[in-house]
């Protein structure tokens, strides 16, 4: 019977007044919505970003809508997984996703890797992190320069070859290659 809540909640154009109303939900997955939802009034943001349930902290670091002193701030989160989102949401600043590059926890430099808007550098880097993991995030990203994709097609790893193959960026070239080991691999 609430199930149309969930869709309120992350529905942008719900009415601020709807938005601030669930947001006083007592069920987390409901402020976990109104948390990932751009349209949601940043007063809410900043109190959702500093409550204990995870899953609505989770939301507010991916919201592209989350202003960087909230995000700057989530990027410090004792949970790998709230990083991680700071580290995907495309509204992260440079800054803060140099330092997330570095983070001890390879699932949040691989959501580095996965950003849209990560710069070359960073990318350049992460392609030689020490994770194969990481290093499967900056192939499969469709803004990593063809240089970085073309480095990373001489990898043995099945999981950063596989990044390049779901990469709509890989040259066709590579994509070739792919396709012929795959037929003179088995």
């Amino acid at each position: 019977m609430r199930d149309h809540l969930r869709g309120l909640a992350q529905n942008p154009s719900t009415p601020v007044e709807i938005l601030k109303s669930l947001a006083m939900e007592r069920a987390a997955d409901i402020r976990s919505h109104v948390a990932k939802n751009p349209s949601t009034p940043v007063e809410i943001l900043k109190s959702f970003a500093v409550l204990k349930n995870k899953d609505v902290r989770w939301g507010v670091a991916e919201n592209p809508s989350t202003p960087v002193e909230i995000l700057r701030s989530l990027a410090m989160d004792e949970d790998r997984d709230v990083r991680r989102n700071v580290a995907w949401n495309v509204s992260t600043p440079v800054e803060i996703l140099k330092s997330l590059a570095m983070d001890d926890n390879e699932r949040v430099r691989r959501g580095v890797a996965q950003n849209r808007s990560t710069p070359v550098e960073i990318l350049k880097s992460l392609a030689m992190d020490k994770s194969v993991l990481v290093q499967s995030g900056v192939s499969g990203t469709p803004s990593t320069p063809v240089e970085i994709l073309k480095s990373l097609a001489k990898h043995e790893d099945g999981l950063v070859r596989n990044g390049l193959a779901w990469n709509p960026s890989t040259p066709v070239e590579i994509l070739m290659e792919l396709h012929i080991e795959a037929y003179f691999s088995e």
